[in-house]
């Protein structure tokens, strides 16, 4: 064998080893860079095995513990798992986050600090905001606690499902209606759900009634007619009938008639507004509705039963003032139904105790029977309820209301 030969393949083999041992390491390299870019956010502990300072692998440890309430009691490992992300990544969020939060009790200025800069690298951080909303509130800053909550609300629906009760309890305080006004105009796209949220869970409607109001009404707000509906019925249950009166007076279509009338044209029987309207009702042994009537703009209540027994066909409240009033209607049967009765109520709807006033029961058949009767509604009392319940012992009794009227007489 030629001596120069065989040098040169023994150099060749010396490389080839080299290079296999080179492309083996790059080919480990990036099998760990490629498995580490896949898992450290999913898997974050199974990505530190092939990286152990993969940043954010580490920060997600992190975040995770924070999240899960585990890193309270333990801040300096807190800290030490921020540090270490930010040491190879700096550009980082949710490491300072980390850092933020585990000098939140020992050192609250640097806290703040770490935790204003990564609002600023990312708006979208949830706990980031949770913690600024809770250092403005302690500094009494509504304006800013409001700032995040709009931010938070904005860049993360899930930052609603936690905020929105927290925000519909802060706002039955007036003093944090500026800073919110500002914002509602502003129509972010988070505001109608919000209002929807407080309009159906706040304990106090009347404060987001007049909230809405503030804003310049329902058609100047986010709050859709189903709010405003649900809304309006929220209010006439607690008896806060004069945010109720505004609120209906704001709504399209509303007759200014409607809350003195017992009429059924159809402005009194438009079933958005509620208990203001006229509300019909459906159970297992009777339905009721309205059918029009031989006027274009007059309407007849028809109740049918399928079965016998007792149940409320329809209600309705009126806001008048104390006298004595005059109560009509014709009531028949229809054609071919078996025996029945209406018993007309009235009671207090805004008393500590909603007792009947007055009631008059009409036993029915095929020729109309009229119901005219003097009635004295008391004072102190805000709005009155008028139900109409009928009752039958015969299946397939179908009852008619026609042209019921209110009138004072004194």
């Amino acid at each position: 064998m030629n001596p120069r030969t065989g040098k040169a393949s023994k150099a060749r083999i010396a490389w080839g080893i080299a290079l296999g041992g080179l492309t083996a390491f790059a080919a480990y390299e990036a099998f760990a860079s490629a498995f580490t870019n896949v898992t450290h956010r999913v898997r974050p502990e199974l990505a530190l095995l092939l990286s152990p300072d993969d940043p954010i692998a580490l920060a997600t440890i992190g975040e995770t513990q924070l999240l899960s309430g585990k890193a309270i009691r333990h801040p300096d490992r807190l800290a030490n798992l921020g540090k270490r992300s930010i040491k190879q990544l700096a550009v980082n969020p949710i490491a300072l986050s980390l850092i933020g939060y585990s000098r939140s009790d020992a050192d609250y200025r640097a806290g703040r600090s770490a935790m204003e800069l990564a609002d600023r690298m990312n708006r979208a951080n949830l706990p980031v905001h949770l913690w600024l909303i809770e250092a403005a509130v302690a500094r009494n800053d509504a304006a800013e606690a409001l700032r995040h909550y709009d931010v938070a609300m904005r860049t993360s629906r899930s930052a609603r499902q936690i905020l929105s009760p927290v925000l519909t309890s802060a706002l039955e305080d007036k003093a944090l209606w500026p800073p919110f006004l500002s914002i509602a105009r502003e129509r972010p796209e988070w505001l109608p759900d919000f209002l929807r949220f407080a309009v159906r869970n706040s304990a106090k409607p009347a404060v987001f009634a007049e909230l809405i109001e503030a804003s310049g009404g329902v058609s100047g707000s986010a709050v859709s007619a189903a709010v405003s509906s649900e809304l309006l019925k929220r209010l006439a249950d607690q008896g806060a009938i004069g945010p109720a009166l505004r609120l209906y007076a704001s709504l399209p279509d509303a007759d200014p008639k409607t809350p003195k009338s017992l009429s059924f044209e159809i402005a009194d029987i438009d079933p958005r507004y509620a208990p203001l309207t006229w509300v019909t009702y459906n159970t297992p042994i009777m339905g009721s509705g309205f059918l029009r009537g031989a006027s274009e703009s007059e309407n007849e209540l028809h109740v049918n039963f399928y079965e016998p027994g007792n149940a409320q066909a329809a209600a309705k409240l009126i806001v008048v003032p104390a006298g004595t009033y005059r109560v009509r209607a014709r009531q028949y049967l229809a054609e071919g139904s078996s025996g029945g009765r209406l018993t007309w109520e009235v009671m207090c709807q805004t008393g500590a105790q909603q007792k009947i006033l007055w009631s008059k029961r009409l036993d029915l058949t095929p020729h109309p029977a009229q119901l005219d009767e003097l009635i004295a509604l008391p004072a102190g009392c805000d709005a009155f309820l008028v139900r109409i319940v009928g009752k039958t012992d015969q299946p397939g009794s179908e009852m008619v209301v026609q042209s019921p009227r209110l009138d004072r007489v004194s």
